[in-house]
C-alpha cells in the first residue's frame, strides 16, 4: 500500500498544506474559544489523514471530513454547556 503512494505528487502536496492549514485553524478556534486547542487540531488532523490516506477520499471527502470535526465540537460544546447550566 505505502510503496504505491507518491507523497511527492502536486495532489498529494496540496492535500498535506490543507491539512496543515485545517489543524491551525482548528487550534486557533480553540483557543478563541477557552478550549483546548491541541485536542481540536489534533481530531483534525486524524480526521483529515484518515479521509486522505485511509479512505483515499478526494478533497471533497477531505473538507466533507472537517465539516464533520466542526459540526462534532459544535454538538459536544453544546452539550456541555446545557448541562453545566442544569
Amino acid at each position: 500500500m505505502w510503496a504505491q503512494m507518491n507523497l511527492l505528487s502536486p495532489a498529494d502536496i496540496l492535500q498535506f498544506i490543507l491539512l496543515v492549514v485545517c489543524a491551525v485553524a482548528f487550534y486557533r478556534a480553540g483557543v478563541e474559544d477557552n478550549a483546548p486547542g491541541i485536542v481540536w487540531a489534533g481530531v483534525s488532523a486524524a480526521v483529515f489523514t484518515g479521509t486522505w490516506l485511509f479512505l483515499r477520499e478526494g478533497l471533497i471527502g477531505n473538507m466533507l471530513g472537517q465539516v464533520g470535526v466542526l459540526l462534532g465540537i459544535a454538538v459536544v460544546r453544546a452539550i456541555l454547556t446545557h448541562r453545566d447550566n442544569q
